[in-house]
């Protein structure tokens, strides 16, 4: 990825044939009302669900038009689980009962950590990687899909744009590729400032943030329609 002449202008970039569509994290734990943000923590899911409408458009614009949709998943396991992340996340006194599944958001095998179904369906020739933390290219076959699929720009939608995308996108960046978020179909859980201050950081550091509407006119359809159902929020 690097020593190339760079692609100066979005319309390079966003060229099928160099971009990929990173869709992150809308799992019903952090997405629906019954999952485990919303029925533990109290937290208002409803920003992330106003964003299945954008995100549904640019994955029916992307299958038509030839680009790569990836979707990547946090998948956490009580067995398997740092102990910085336990301690980070759980901040359990000494003393308390164990860990259980329960304790851990998108644990594997759950309803929670199973993609929202309000969302477009994975197709079967589609990508689908497992992570174990924020970051999607740590321990995961990310890197080496992309470079089988000669992509050189990495664009994201989904949550939360704070964390999973910050992460996965700065480590993109870092490895050589073009980032871009589409700033209408990602969304932060801990409020729209922190999504904004997502954003900024992004622009001004990383790469462009645009609009799901600036963004689709890249990809042209150029085959049959593979539309989904429409999102409902």
């Amino acid at each position: 990825m690097t020593g190339a002449e760079p692609l100066w202008n979005v319309a390079d970039q966003l060229a099928p044939g160099r971009a990929a569509l990173l869709i992150i994290d809308l799992q019903n734990d952090f997405t629906h009302p019954d999952g485990h943000l919303a029925r533990r923590k109290g937290v208002d899911v409803t920003p992330v669900r106003n964003r299945f409408a954008t995100v549904t458009r640019l994955v029916n614009q992307a299958r038509r038009g030839g680009v790569p949709v990836i979707w990547l998943s946090v998948v956490h396991d009580v067995e398997s689980e740092p102990a910085n992340y336990l301690a980070a996340q759980l901040a359990k006194p000494p003393g308390t009962e164990a860990i259980t599944r329960d304790d851990l958001l998108a644990h594997r095998g759950t309803w929670g950590c199973a993609w929202d179904a309000a969302l477009p369906t994975p197709l079967e020739a589609e990508t689908r990687l497992e992570k174990p933390g924020y970051n999607g290219f740590h321990r995961t076959r990310l890197a080496e899909i992309l470079e089988q699929r000669g992509v050189s720009t990495l664009v994201f939608c989904g949550c939360n744009t704070n964390v999973c995308i910050q992460a996965t996108a700065a480590e993109g960046f870092a490895r050589g590729y073009y980032t871009v978020l589409a700033s209408d179909a990602c969304a932060a859980l801990d409020g729209e400032q922190a999504h904004q201050a997502a954003l900024a950081t992004h622009r001004k550091y990383y790469g462009h943030t645009l609009t799901t509407s600036e963004i689709l006119p890249h990809w042209p359809p150029h085959g049959p329609r593979a539309d989904s159902s429409p999102a409902t929020p």
